[in-house]
């Protein structure tokens, strides 16, 4: 039985989210694909869960109901990207090359095995010293209620009374979705929230940050280069060292990994950074961006207004500012429509949020 709870929280995490990854991955972007696919896949779970999510839990629907939601929109787009995949299957046969295997220096793989054996020790710690936190009182009980009550939102998790909706955390359900996880495998929802979710996040987060550091250092970083591995080496250690502040992105990774702030701060943000990256590529080498960008980074920032009502606001600048640099930069005015269908969820969020606290 527990096989079987662990076989079905790996097809959640895992195979699910690199279908959707890979049937939607922009064509031009060939550097770690697996990697950036089951990145995009579950932003992409996300995403599509807060467009379910969101409006039923206002209209007080139950968590039954999320869940038939949820799993038919799932459905639905692992169709489409599963056709995706066979057309682009079919497409690279009759364009098949041959890769030139290159040579890793040794120098490269001591530092490989030393980031290795550092995230090891991360996750393992992450388990075996598991911290209480004291927001999981609150996050954990939304879990567990969201999951035995039916009820979203509307049971006081301190007392187990019932109360109205609770708009500011109804806004951002990501811990309904953990609650989910725990739903279709059977596992608890403090387990999912505390060995799950850091099992996933934090391999998630410097995953992102390793595509970040081969865009940083493809200049400089040859077939023998040790840069790289270099570079996640000191990204793990200020992880590491890095709880000088309760409220540090370091401590809320190696911490509140189960809390969709951590997410926001150590998943969202970068990846946020790293698409922009891709567009100011695009635009240095003169080439049109893609709708395929675009349909990404709308998909984040939903994916940021699930983590966090703070996301739908800070989101909005920072894809803001990104986009507005580059038009200015560039001088691709034409940049700037395409900001705007990426804010329309965020913002009408932002609104509907506005209003129901006034």
């Amino acid at each position: 039985m527990a096989v079987l709870r662990i076989m079905i929280m790996i097809t959640g995490i895992i195979v699910i989210p690199l279908v959707l990854g890979y049937g939607f991955m922009p064509s031009e972007e060939k550097e770690a694909r697996g990697l950036l696919a089951w990145n995009l896949g579950l932003l992409l779970l996300w995403a599509m869960f807060l467009v379910i999510c969101l409006p039923l839990t206002l209209l007080g629907k139950g968590f039954s109901e999320v869940m038939v939601g949820y799993g038919s929109l799932t459905g639905g787009a692992l169709m489409i990207s599963s056709f995706r995949i066979w057309r682009g299957r079919e497409h690279s046969k009759k364009n098949t090359r041959i890769k030139e295997v290159s040579e890793v220096s040794g120098l490269s793989y001591l530092f490989w095995g030393i980031a290795a054996a550092l995230l090891i020790i991360q996750l393992v710690l992450v388990i075996y010293l598991a911290y209480e936190e004291g927001d999981d009182a609150y996050y954990v009980a939304i879990v567990t209620s969201s999951r035995f009550s039916d009820k979203l939102y509307t049971i006081y998790p301190y007392t187990g009374f019932t109360t109205g909706l609770t708009v500011r955390y109804a806004m951002a359900p990501f811990p309904v979705w953990i609650a989910l996880l725990a739903r279709i495998s059977g596992l608890s929802g403090a387990a999912t929230a505390h060995v799950v979710m850091p099992l996933l996040i934090i391999p998630m987060a410097y995953g992102i940050y390793y595509l970040i550091g081969k865009k940083l250092l493809k200049d400089i970083s040859g077939e023998k280069s040790w840069h790289l591995p270099f570079y996640m080496i000191l990204v793990e250690l200020l992880v590491i060292f890095g709880g000088y502040s309760t409220y540090s992105r370091e401590n809320f990774l190696l911490v509140r990994a189960g809390q969709g702030k951590a997410v926001l701060a150590n998943i969202i943000i970068p990846i946020l950074l790293y698409l922009l990256m891709l567009v100011f590529e695009k635009l240095e080498a003169g080439k049109s961006t893609g709708v395929l960008i675009w349909f990404w980074l709308a998909v984040v920032l939903a994916a940021g207004c699930l983590c966090s009502t703070l996301g739908s606001f800070l989101l909005c600048i920072l894809l803001g500012l990104g986009v507005f640099c580059g038009a200015i930069a560039y001088r691709r005015w034409r940049l700037l429509i395409g900001l705007l269908p990426c804010m329309i969820l965020p913002a009408a969020i932002v609104a509907l949020y506005l209003k129901l606290q006034g």
